[in-house]
């Protein structure tokens, strides 16, 4: 099941894929170091969290939304092929977070 996410901020990422641990039986922890947020990029945290997500077995994409937003899902890494055939079908610029 895909999931969306909006993340203006990397604390709000981190909450948003926090929220998700449970339903996916996700093993990660929430970082709990204030100044590691404020000193990290969304853009960062994006990779962080496709490589964590990648051995759990899912991927974590995301596309441009024209503003400070970052927009996104998660997929079973197992649908990587058939996401990449039916993004540019719908007109989505859909990349895996990790700009692979």
């Amino acid at each position: 099941m895909s999931v969306c996410l909006v993340a203006p901020s990397p604390e709000h990422l981190v909450s948003t894929l926090m929220a998700l641990q449970p339903r996916h039986r996700l093993g990660r922890g929430r970082p709990t170091d204030d100044a590691f947020l404020a000193r990290t990029s969304t853009d960062e945290l994006l990779e962080t969290a496709h490589d964590q997500l990648r051995l759990d077995g899912y991927t974590l994409w995301t596309w441009d939304t024209g503003t400070e937003h970052v927009a996104g899902w998660m997929t079973a890494s197992s649908d990587d092929t058939a996401m990449r055939i039916l993004a540019p079908t719908l007109g989505i610029d859909a990349r895996p977070a990790a700009g692979a």
